[in-house]
């Protein structure tokens, strides 16, 4: 399959990443993801809402775990459209969590910095975290759908 491009709403959009590059684009997201969560907003005591947040949520082992499945589909099948739009899918929900935790660090960083009175205050960073959680749903439900599209591919 040949990667093409979408314009939409004047955005360009890969519409599909050639097989192969889709697993390498979900490694490299996970692994922002878990720099960004070893980051020192993350892992540090400063907001026990957000770390109290996200060990409840477990999104770093889901991430791993995700991305360890998606390393052990073999070339082949992800040649298969299914397997291949199954990668896609993951992706697409990878990236928009990542983007979520971008926003968190930009959130603080402006908290920081711009709002007075910032130590005795939290962050706005709770409508970022609904939306985490949302996606990490459906991150799951897409993972597992793969996975039910693997299992009939075998």
């Amino acid at each position: 399959m040949e990667g093409g491009i979408i314009y939409l709403g004047g955005e360009m959009i890969v519409s599909a990443l050639s097989y192969g590059l889709v697993s390498v684009a979900i490694s490299d997201t996970s692994h922002s993801i878990l720099n960004i969560l070893k980051g020192a907003v993350f892992d540090s005591d400063e907001y026990p809402g957000l770390t109290k947040f996200l060990e409840k949520l477990d999104i770093k082992n889901t991430i791993k775990i995700t991305e360890t499945i998606i390393n052990d589909i073999n070339k082949e099948l992800q040649q298969i459209n299914s397997v291949h739009l199954g990668l896609e899918s993951v992706l697409e929900i990878i990236k928009k969590i990542k983007q979520e935790f971008n926003n968190i660090e930009k959130e603080i960083d402006y908290h920081k910095k711009e709002r007075y009175w910032a130590e005795y205050r939290t962050p706005n960073y709770y409508l970022y975290l609904k939306h985490i959680e949302e996606l990490q749903h459906i991150l799951n439900m897409r993972v597992k759908l793969l996975i039910d599209i693997l299992k009939l591919k075998k």
